[in-house]
């Protein structure tokens, strides 16, 4: 009987841990933090430049695969991962000092209106926990910290592709050489 109750209480707490476990996980979008009724876009430099921080000094980012002004392709898990920079309702973008490009929003398919620089969306990285870090730089050769001036590296090249002719016959393969 002993062994019973004991397995069911490691069950209770192996589903509870579950929970919390998910709970842990779940990133919500964050608004930044709002001074005087606005949403604050500042810059930082160090390193790597000078680039954009929200107004409690966390990193913001730009994604290469956002390439039409005004529109995200960052949808379900990747805005898990990268949170938009969102303007709530009544709250205006306010430019720091050393913010000479544009700030604007649009709106998301969800109605929340996610902020812009010169264009671009932009996004926080979930691994960046405190102001002044940018760990979010180079991610997946396509997320980049928000330069400032509005540079950013060029979308990555596309895959491609090479054929390999083995005993076995042509097939395609990477540049690694590797079948894909």
């Amino acid at each position: 009987m002993r062994s019973t109750r004991t397995r069911s209480r490691s069950f209770v707490a192996m589903g509870i841990a579950g929970s919390l476990a998910l709970a842990a996980v779940t990133v919500v979008p964050m608004v930044a933090s709002a001074h005087d009724g606005g949403v604050h876009v500042e810059t930082a430099t160090d390193d790597l430049g000078t680039y954009l921080v929200d107004g409690a000094g966390l990193t913001l980012y730009y994604f290469t695969k956002d390439v039409t002004p005004g529109e995200s392709v960052c949808f379900g898990g990747c805005l898990e991962a990268w949170p938009p920079l969102l303007v709530g309702e009544g709250e205006e973008l306010a430019p720091g000092e050393g913010v000479s490009g544009t700030l604007g929003a649009f709106a998301r398919d969800d109605g929340t209106m996610h902020a812009t620089y010169r264009g671009r969306p932009l996004y926080y990285w979930q691994g960046d926990t405190e102001a002044g870090q940018n760990t979010g730089e180079g991610v997946g050769g396509v997320w980049f910290v928000a330069q400032e001036d509005g540079s950013m590296p060029e979308n990555p090249p596309a895959l491609t592709l090479e054929t390999a002719t083995t005993d076995l016959g042509t097939f395609l393969v990477g540049q690694d050489g590797l079948t894909t």
